[in-house]
C-alpha cells in the first residue's frame, strides 16, 4: 500500500508564544467571547459586561498567554477583581490589589457562594448561546493572592458559571445553577474547597492540612505568575443540553470580606463548545498534498458521526473547473449513512484525459441540517496532468579528509512523494551523508508516488591536498641575557586551514608572532602543525641559547691627595660582563678607561662601566686637595722712593716656608725687606710652601720713582742733550700726553708716552714756540702746563 496523506479540516486557535505569562487589554468583551474564547458548536450572542453591553474595553477582562509560565493553560481570556496587568509574575508580593474605578460592586450569587460574606469589584461575563450539541462545557483555572493566608476565612474571594435555560432549575438567579464544580462531585470550586492550609507565602508556603489540594497549585516564589496560589486546569461541562434551545451563562468573580487582594480567573481559548453532532470529514490523496494526478493514486474522503443511532442523509454539492464524472469519478448528490454506520468513504480517481491543462479544481460542498441548523463542510483538491520526473544531480567538493558531505539530487514534475536507493550504501534517505576516502560516483534510484522508476549519479570529488611545509625560526645563540625574539612560523601546503599555531618551552604556551624573553641557558621552543581538513600534521622546533656572563668588576685609584691645581692621571679597569665596555666619568668624560683630572677643590670621582649588553657596574674614589694659600700685602706707601725700605706682610694660610724673587734675588724668610736702587716698577713674587710639599704663588707690583717733575723747555736741536720732552718720575705705562699749539689745536697726542717726543709730527719738526701740554698718569693725576720748544 502506498503511503496516505491527510487533510484535517478543524478549528483552529491562535496562539502566540512569549517568554512568561503575559497579558493584553486590547479587545472588548464581545471580541474577547467571539474571537478567544468560543470554540465548535455554539452559536453567542447578547453578550454583556457588568450588565452593560460588552462594546467597551474594561481593565478587568483582557486575554493572556501562558505558554512559558505555570497556569497551564496557553493562551485564552482573563477576568480579575482589579486590573488584569497583576497577573504576570514574578510573585513578589503576596498582598496585590488594583480595585475597580468607579467601584463595580457585587454580586448576589457570588455572595451566596461565599457563604453571604459581601462582595467587592465584581467581573461579570454572560452571554446567550445555542448548542449544537447536548453538552457544553469549557476549561479555566483561578487564582488568588488570598491564597494561602486567607483559607478558611471571611475572606474568600468567590468565583462561579451560573448556567440557565430549558430543563435547569438551580438555586441561582434566573434558577440557573453553578457548573464551577470540583471533578466528580457536586461541590463549588472556592478557596476553602481546594487548598493546602493556610500558611503565608513568606513563611514557607502552604503545608497542609489537604482540601483537595490535587487540585491545588501552591505559586509562592513563582517567577511567572503574581498569584500566591491557583487551582489547576479544571473543566466546566453542563449535559445533558437541548440541542438548538437558547441558555444562558453568567461568569462571574468578585472579592469577598474587603476590595483587598486580587483573583482572577483564567478561560482557555476555543474551549469554550458544545459536542458536535454534525458530520466531520477528512480528505487522504496519494501522492502530493492536495493534488490528485491524472491515473496516479486517488482521493479518499472520510465522513465520520459521533451518533449513528439513525440514518442520515448529506447532501453533496459538486464544482470546480474540473468536470464531474469526465475529468475525475462521479460523484454522487448525495449519501446515506444507515443506523449504526458511523462512517462514509468516498473515492475519487482522475482520469487520463491526454490533454494539458493545467491544475483542475474540485469542490465538495457536504451539506447537513441538525437542530435546524445547517451545516457545511469544503472539501477542495485539485487534479493534475502526471509529467515525467527528471533529477539533476547536486556533486559536491570534499575539502577535509573527516568531512562529512551531503549527496541528493533535485527532482522536477513527477508525483511525490519519491522513495530513493542509494549505491553503495543502501540508503532510502533523499539525500545521503558520506565521507570518501577518494573520489567517489553514488547511484541513487528513484521512484515517484505513480511507480515511475529511473537511475541517476552524484559525485563527489576528494580534494587531494600538498604535504604541509613550514619554515620558522632558527637555532641561535643571543648576544645578551634579555634579548627577545620573535615566535614566528609560516606554513604552507595543506588545506591552509590549520589550528591554531602554539609554541611552548615546555611550562609556558604562545601564539604564533608572540615576542618572548628566553631565560639564561638553553631553551628549546616546539610548535605542533595540525591541518585537520587535510588530516596533516608535523611539527617543529629550534634552540635559542642565551649567555651567562661574569659580574662585571670596575677598579679604580685608591683615594688620593694632590696639590691644588695639579693635573692628575686617572684610569680604571673593567674585567667580566659581556665585554665592548664603555666608561663613563662623573666630571662629563665618556668613552676612554682614563683621563687627566684638573680638581680645583676636593672632589669624588665616579667611574660608570657599561658593556655591550648593557649591564652597568661603577667605582668611586676620592681626590683630597693639600691645602695651600700664599698672600702677602705691601705696606710701605707706593710709589716708593729709591733705596728706602719696601716691607711686606706675609698673609699665607697653611704655609711652613717660603721662597721670595725680586729684581733678581730670592728670599726664604717669612716677611724680607726689599730695596731698590732705580726709579721702576718691580715685581715681588710669593712661593708658599705647606707641610706637604704642595705651593701656591702670589706676585705684585712695587712701584719706585724720583719726584714727578715737566720741564718747561727743551732744545730738539740734534745735539744729543735736552733733545727729548723728558719727564723726571714718569715711569711705566698707561700715561698719556696731548700737546697745543697756541690756538688751541692739537698737535701731538701719545696714550702710551715714554718720554720719547722730540718736538716733530709726522718727521716734521714743528716750529720754535710756546706750546700747552695736558698729561695724565697712569694713577690719574692730571698735569696741565707749557713747554717751549728752542733750537
Amino acid at each position: 500500500m502506498k503511503p496516505i496523506k491527510i487533510l484535517l479540516f478543524a478549528l483552529l486557535i491562535y496562539s502566540t508564544g512569549y517568554a512568561q505569562l503575559t497579558v493584553q487589554n486590547t479587545l472588548t468583551p464581545n471580541q474577547l467571547v467571539q474571537n478567544v474564547l468560543v470554540g465548535g458548536g455554539v452559536q453567542i450572542f447578547n453578550i454583556t459586561f457588568n450588565g452593560q453591553p460588552g462594546n467597551t474595553i474594561t481593565p478587568q477582562a483582557g486575554t493572556f498567554n501562558g505558554v512559558n509560565s505555570n497556569i497551564g493553560i496557553n493562551s485564552g481570556i482573563l477576568l480579575t477583581t482589579g486590573d488584569i496587568t497583576v497577573a504576570p509574575g514574578p510573585n513578589n508580593s503576596g498582598s496585590t490589589s488594583t480595585g475597580t474605578n468607579p467601584p463595580s460592586g457585587g454580586d448576589p450569587d457570588l455572595t451566596t457562594i461565599s457563604g453571604g460574606f459581601t462582595t467587592f469589584d465584581k467581573a461579570i461575563l454572560e452571554f446567550d448561546f445555542v448548542p449544537i450539541g447536548d453538552t457544553v462545557k469549557f476549561k479555566y483555572v483561578f487564582g488568588s493572592e488570598e491564597y494561602p493566608e486567607f483559607v478558611n476565612s471571611g475572606f474568600n474571594d468567590a468565583f462561579g458559571f451560573f448556567l440557565s435555560g430549558p430543563g435547569i432549575n438551580g438555586p441561582y438567579t434566573g434558577n440557573s445553577k453553578n457548573i464551577a464544580l470540583i471533578p466528580g462531585t457536586s461541590t463549588p470550586v472556592t478557596i476553602n474547597n481546594v487548598n493546602n492550609g493556610s500558611n503565608d507565602c513568606p513563611f514557607g508556603g502552604p503545608n497542609g492540612p489537604c482540601m483537595n489540594c490535587s487540585y491545588y497549585v501552591d505559586n509562592c516564589g513563582g517567577t511567572t505568575v503574581q498569584y500566591d496560589g491557583f487551582t489547576t486546569v479544571l473543566t466546566a461541562i453542563a449535559a445533558p443540553l437541548s440541542c438548538g434551545d437558547t441558555f444562558h451563562i453568567k461568569i462571574a468573580i468578585a472579592d469577598v470580606g474587603d476590595a483587598s487582594w486580587d483573583s482572577g480567573v483564567f478561560l482557555e481559548a476555543g474551549s469554550f463548545s458544545s459536542n458536535n453532532i454534525l458530520m466531520s470529514s477528512n480528505i487522504d490523496i496519494t501522492g502530493s498534498d492536495s493534488v490528485l494526478f491524472e491515473n496516479c493514486g486517488m482521493a479518499s474522503i472520510k465522513l465520520s458521526r459521533g451518533d449513528s443511532s439513525m440514518a442520515q442523509t448529506i447532501a453533496i454539492n459538486v464544482y470546480g473547473t474540473a468536470t464531474n464524472g469526465v475529468d475525475y469519478t462521479p460523484i454522487p448528490n448525495s449519501i446515506t449513512l444507515n443506523p449504526g454506520q458511523g462512517t462514509y468513504i468516498l473515492n475519487i480517481s482522475a482520469f487520463n484525459d491526454g490533454l494539458i491543462e493545467g491544475l483542475e479544481s474540485v469542490v465538495i460542498e457536504l451539506i447537513q441540517t441538525i437542530c435546524n441548523i445547517q451545516d457545511t463542510q469544503t472539501v477542495k483538491f485539485y487534479i493534475g496532468d502526471y509529467t515525467i520526473p527528471t533529477s539533476t544531480p547536486l556533486n559536491v567538493t570534499k575539502n577535509c579528509v573527516n568531512e562529512y558531505v551531503t549527496v541528493g539530487v533535485n527532482i522536477v514534475n513527477g508525483d511525490p512523494p519519491f522513495t530513493y536507493l542509494w549505491q553503495p550504501g543502501g540508503q532510502t534517505t533523499s539525500t545521503i551523508s558520506v565521507s570518501p576516502g577518494s573520489t567517489t560516483t553514488y547511484i541513487v534510484t528513484i521512484e515517484d508516488e505513480c511507480g515511475y522508476l529511473w537511475n541517476d549519479t552524484v559525485t563527489v570529488t576528494v580534494v587531494n591536498h600538498p604535504a604541509l611545509s613550514v619554515s620558522g625560526n632558527q637555532n641561535i645563540t643571543l648576544p645578551c641575557p634579555g634579548d627577545q625574539i620573535t615566535l614566528q612560523l609560516n606554513v604552507s601546503g595543506g588545506s591552509g586551514n590549520t589550528l591554531p599555531l602554539i609554541w611552548t618551552d615546555g611550562v609556558n604556551n604562545y601564539p604564533n608572532g608572540t615576542t618572548v624573553t628566553p631565560p639564561n641557558g638553553t631553551t628549546t621552543y616546539t610548535v605542533q602543525i595540525q591541518d585537520t581538513c587535510a588530516g596533516m600534521s608535523t611539527s617543529y622546533s629550534f634552540t635559542v641559547t642565551v649567555p651567562t656572563y661574569p659580574p662585571l668588576i670596575v677598579t679604580t685609584l685608591n683615594d688620593t691627595m694632590i696639590c691644588p691645581s695639579l693635573q692628575f692621571p686617572v684610569w680604571a679597569n673593567a674585567v667580566g660582563g659581556a665585554g665592548g665596555y664603555s666608561y663613563s666619568w662623573n666630571n662629563g668624560t665618556t668613552g676612554a678607561s682614563t683621563y687627566i683630572a684638573d680638581p680645583q677643590n676636593g672632589t669624588v670621582v665616579t667611574v660608570t662601566v657599561t658593556d655591550q649588553c648593557g649591564t652597568t657596574a661603577s667605582a668611586s674614589f676620592t681626590i683630597t686637595i693639600s691645602p695651600i694659600i700664599a698672600d702677602f700685602d705691601i705696606i710701605t706707601a707706593m710709589p716708593a722712593k729709591p733705596k728706602t725700605d719696601v716691607l711686606v706682610e706675609n698673609k699665607s694660610q697653611y704655609d711652613v716656608s717660603w721662597l721670595w724673587t725680586s729684581n733678581g734675588n730670592t728670599y726664604t724668610v717669612e716677611t724680607p725687606i726689599f730695596t731698590y736702587p732705580e726709579p721702576a716698577i718691580y715685581t715681588i713674587c710669593l712661593r708658599a710652601y705647606n707641610s706637604d710639599g704642595c705651593y701656591n704663588e702670589i706676585c705684585k707690583e712695587v712701584t719706585i720713582e724720583d719726584d714727578f717733575i715737566i720741564p718747561n723747555i727743551f732744545t730738539p736741536n740734534g745735539d744729543g742733550s735736552n733733545d727729548l720732552f723728558v719727564i723726571k718720575g714718569l715711569y711705566g705705562s698707561g700715561n698719556s700726553i696731548l700737546i697745543y699749539n697756541r690756538w688751541g689745536k692739537k698737535v701731538y697726542e701719545n696714550p702710551d708716552y715714554k718720554n720719547d717726543w722730540n718736538g716733530s709730527v709726522n718727521g716734521k719738526p714743528l716750529s720754535d714756540g710756546t706750546y700747552f701740554y695736558v698729561m695724565i698718569r697712569s694713577n690719574g693725576e692730571e698735569h696741565t702746563g707749557s713747554i717751549t720748544i728752542l733750537r
